[in-house]
């Protein structure tokens, strides 16, 4: 691939007089699989190091940490470590959202952050290696037959152990769905809360975790997992497809469709979140 965009790539300029279609350039190792980041220009970690920086600056003591269990419902649950912080005029400390009149609400959470985000980091790989058949399952069994079917296959294909590749992209569908479903405080410790009452709203009988848990949790699946990940992943595809052997074009099949699905979902959860939200 040429460095100038205006030079044309080998094949095409292969191709005499004029090209009957624009020469579209995409790397397949770049390719985006899943929305970029949970914030704009690293703000959760400029709040993050603010937030130490403060406690270690002004002699504050932490306030003694919490063990929460949260849960997205598919009969897995997640334990973090939580504390209080002190919350400032930029800092979201609600939910928005929309009743059935239309009128804006808000839902006002207690100020709440994870504390040891390396714990929680290794809890959500664990989490994911054991539940990601299972969201599998729950989300697609009663889809598009066709889908079902593919993905059955997937499964059996990857639990032979004749490729990691495939188990590995099973795993990433399964971890951008954890971007899409809110996450509930589940356990016994529910920061002094009860389950919401009001039937119009999205959190109707739960408790929702925090935004900023929200946020930090959105964080370490798109950073410390997905993006690695999508990575290793991308890279073994490509390579398979460059050797263009037979013995490998179903587990390069069942991996693309997997993550060609996953793209389908991506949109449907774009246009839906911008719709709850008022943007569309």
């Amino acid at each position: 691939m040429p460095d100038s965009l205006y030079e044309p790539c080998k094949r095409c300029s292969q191709v005499g007089g004029v090209l009957p279609q624009p020469c579209i350039r995409v790397s397949f190792i770049g390719i985006s699989l899943h929305r970029i980041g949970s914030t704009k220009d690293n703000s959760l970690n400029n709040w993050l190091n603010a937030r130490q920086h403060l406690a270690i600056e002004t002699g504050l003591p932490e306030n003694q940490p919490r063990k929460l269990l949260v849960t997205q419902d598919y009969g897995f649950e997640l334990e973090v470590t939580v504390a209080k912080f002190q919350a400032g005029p930029r800092d979201k400390t609600f939910f928005p959202w929309r009743d059935a009149s239309g009128v804006a609400r808000e839902m006002e959470m207690p100020h709440f952050y994870m504390v040891d985000l390396e714990e929680t980091e290794r809890a959500l790989n664990e989490y994911n290696r054991r539940s990601y058949i299972v969201y599998i399952q729950k989300i697609l069994r009663d889809k598009n037959p066709i889908v079902w079917t593919t993905f059955q296959a997937a499964i059996r294909y990857s639990a032979s152990g004749k490729s990691p590749l495939v188990q590995d992209t099973l795993r990433f569908w399964s971890g951008v769905r954890l971007l899409e479903r809110p996450w509930r405080i589940c356990g016994t410790d529910k920061l002094g809360l009860s389950p919401s009452e009001d039937v119009d709203s999205p959190w109707h009988g739960g408790i929702p975790v925090t935004p900023m848990m929200d946020t930090q949790l959105d964080h370490l699946v798109l950073e410390s997992f997905l993006t690695p990940l999508r990575e290793q992943i991308v890279q073994q595809l490509f390579e398979k497809i460059m050797k263009k052997k037979k013995e490998d074009w179903f587990e390069i099949y069942l991996s693309i469709f997997v993550l060609m699905n996953n793209i389908e979902r991506v949109f449907v959860q774009v246009s839906w979140f911008t719709s709850f939200y008022g943007v569309l």
